[in-house]
């Protein structure tokens, strides 16, 4: 029913804020020692490098799932809900149908023809006559989509891991954390790249590496308490999506020229012609 007729199907996306089951690693802890063919980790980072200007944004939606509209539909067919209340939950804007890969259209019945609606019947009867009020984007890439901001500096960051050059294109903040290291949840999470890059368009692929660091509350004078400093702040810009078109703003701000992966770090006792090594401790 309704909007002109009959709409193809599409996949919907449905993102999940904690992902996994009681017997999955994350929801029980990462270790160091559960971690595959990381036996030996080793993380440098390339100094001098830093990003005098970081772009904030979402890349996704507003609302989670579409399927409310089409089960609430058969339920009205199956008599478990009245033709009244599935007319009196659109009005109020609940029910959004699929349209396009990764959004939605929001359904309205003119006021006339709503309060004319009260058998499933005259509801079958009249759904060509809803009209397509807002188009909303679905959420989905990664976890805790509904707490996270991405960063994008306008150079990437280099680093290297077990030999393998990586760039960093991407820098994601998670609050509060998704997951436990060593059994122990931290504050919040930053993620150098995230598995979300993969899914800009698509050309773009995941990023080969991706690391994960627990952040928890220090000292407000340490280096990487200015690092974060320089990103928090920007956050409630981008806290609300645009009324309209359900999309979240993104921002450009700057950091300053010794902004740096440097200063999330400390260094162990470097080696002759290597970076800044990180210490796993």
């Amino acid at each position: 029913m309704g909007g002109g007729g009959s709409k193809p199907q599409v996949e919907v996306i449905e993102d999940e804020a904690y992902p996994g089951t009681d017997d999955d690693s994350r929801t029980n802890s990462l270790s160091i020692t559960g971690s595959q063919g990381c036996k030996s980790c080793a993380l440098e980072i390339t100094p001098g490098i830093s990003s005098s200007s970081v772009n904030i944004s979402r890349l996704f939606g507003d609302v989670r799932t579409c399927d409310a509209y089409g089960k609430d539909l058969q339920r009205v067919s199956e008599k478990e809900m009245s033709a009244r209340d599935f007319v009196g939950a659109m009005q109020r804007g609940k029910y959004l149908r699929p349209t396009s890969p990764g959004f939605c259209e929001e359904l309205r019945f003119p006021d006339e023809i709503a309060a004319g609606i009260t058998t499933p019947e005259q509801l079958q009867a009249n759904g060509d006559k809803a009209i397509t009020v807002r188009i909303r984007k679905i959420s989905s890439g990664g976890f805790s989509m509904d707490t996270k901001a991405r960063f994008t500096p306008n150079i990437p960051f280099k680093m290297t891991f077990n030999g393998q050059p990586v760039l960093v294109r991407s820098i994601t903040l998670y609050h509060p954390s998704p997951l436990r290291l060593n059994y122990k949840q931290g504050d919040a999470v930053i993620s150098l790249n995230d598995p979300s890059d993969g899914y800009i368009d698509e050309t773009s692929k995941a990023p080969p590496v991706i690391v994960l660091i627990p952040i928890v509350a220090g000292d407000p004078k340490s280096p990487s308490a200015s690092f974060f400093n320089k990103l928090v702040t920007h956050i409630p810009e981008i806290a609300d999506p645009d009324f309209m078109t359900g999309l979240y703003n993104s921002s450009d701000f700057p950091t300053g020229n010794d902004w740096s992966l440097t200063q999330l770090f400390p260094p162990k006792k470097p080696t002759e012609g290597c970076g800044k090594i990180v210490d796993p401790g």
